[in-house]
């Protein structure tokens, strides 16, 4: 028959273990976010400063010569 304390420490480890694989699910699913995140802002930079240089005219001031 089984001790009533080595129940418990397997019913612990297992719960530990189960734990740890909850926490680590949560850490991948934060860097997914957070890359999908820093993708999205660095897509919306690149159209930004496509659109500002579309349709642009850059007029250069060249001194006379007296």
């Amino acid at each position: 028959m089984a001790k009533l304390g080595c129940v418990i420490e397997t019913i612990s480890v297992s719960l530990t273990l189960q734990n740890h694989r909850n926490e680590r699910k949560l850490y991948y699913l934060w860097i997914l976010s957070v890359m999908s995140f820093v993708l999205h802002r660095l897509e919306i930079m690149k159209l930004r400063k496509s659109s500002i240089l579309i349709g642009k005219t850059f007029i250069l001031n060249v001194p006379k010569n007296p």
